[in-house]
């Protein structure tokens, strides 16, 4: 968490709102590596910010490795060395079952 408490303190203008965004989105989706991240779905009323700066502060926490695209479009995955909210260990848990079975799948196809 030390580089993440660092990389907030240097983050624009854009980027904190955006922070203030991501922060929001993690609270209602905990114990996971990925988050919606869309303009058309920010609560205007809560976090005041224009689509220029929205994709300002996106690009700014790509930049500063954050959060990280992935595949699908407006989905992210979230850099947990600087967030994460929920239980660290029963995701990691949560994660390696879900690599285990996706190997036991795996073998009963090649059989």
């Amino acid at each position: 968490y030390v580089n993440g408490v660092r990389a907030i303190t240097e983050l624009s203008s854009a980027g904190t709102k955006v922070f203030e965004i991501l922060y929001r989105a993690m609270q209602e989706q905990k114990d996971t590596d990925t988050i919606l991240m869309s303009y058309d779905i920010v609560d205007k009323t809560i976090v005041k910010i224009s689509r220029t700066t929205y994709f300002k502060g996106m690009k700014e926490f790509v930049e500063k490795n954050f959060i990280a695209e992935t595949m699908i479009q407006n989905y992210y995955f979230i850099n947990p060395d600087f967030m994460f909210i929920g239980d660290r260990l029963s995701f990691v848990k949560s994660y390696i079952l879900t690599e285990s079975e996706h190997s036991r799948i795996k073998n009963r196809i090649r059989q």
